[in-house]
């Protein structure tokens, strides 16, 4: 269900902002106490989607804190 969110936050163009932020971190956190492929949908590449994800949220984390964001 986070998945599901991520993807529709991200097709909807929308800035990653707070929410953002809150679902990648709920998502995270179920990945490191599952483990589970399920959460990934149709990812071809957990690794890869795991790394950029984790990249995304450091910046927008970055961003939020030090005041810069812009939605």
């Amino acid at each position: 269900m986070r998945y599901q969110a991520i993807l529709i936050h991200a097709r909807s163009e929308r800035a990653r902002d707070q929410e953002w932020v809150m679902l990648v971190t709920e998502f995270l956190k179920m990945y490191a106490s599952d483990l589970s492929q399920e959460l990934f949908g149709q990812v071809t590449d957990p690794k890869a989607y795991l790394s950029a994800l984790t990249e995304q949220l450091r910046s927008a984390a970055s961003k939020l804190e030090s005041g810069s964001f812009e939605e």
